[in-house]
């Protein structure tokens, strides 16, 4: 079997879906996304100055989002716009240039009250990215 023929055998392409589904699209709107063994986490800015007010469809199902604000430490339940077996919709609101960390735990993951102490430090560098420190382990 050649190569193609077994990659497209092992990835669906035609169905395969984003991470994150911007509507309406917003090319303003970037992302990283990032999976630990509790949870999936999405780092989420607007790079525009104007406030952006989106719906986020996320390829997560079966999970109950949270808005985590690293600067206070404060853990607030994300409201769902729609579920889907495929995706669950979040509204985005974005300050100019402002950024969001929403956490998606793991089905039978315990919830937060306050942001763990581990999940203390968000790094910009000077490229325009960011890392995100995790117990230790920076994720880019």
């Amino acid at each position: 079997m050649r190569k193609a023929q077994l990659a497209r055998k092992l990835i669906d392409i035609d169905t395969l879906q984003p991470d994150v589904a911007i509507s309406p699209a917003a090319p303003d709107i970037g992302f990283v996304h990032r999976r630990t063994e509790n949870a999936e986490i999405y780092f989420l800015a607007n790079t525009s100055n104007v406030r952006q007010s989106v719906k986020g469809t996320f390829r997560q199902s079966g999970m109950n989002p949270e808005w985590w604000d690293p600067i206070s430490g404060t853990v607030t339940p994300a409201k769902v716009a729609g579920r889907t077996a495929s995706g669950i919709t979040v509204g985005l609101d974005l300050e100019p240039y402002g950024s969001r960390v929403l956490v998606l735990p793991i089905a039978g993951c315990p919830s937060v009250r306050r942001i763990p102490q581990h999940f203390n430090n968000l790094i910009w560098t000077t490229a325009g990215g960011f890392l995100l420190e995790i117990r230790g382990q920076l994720y880019r």
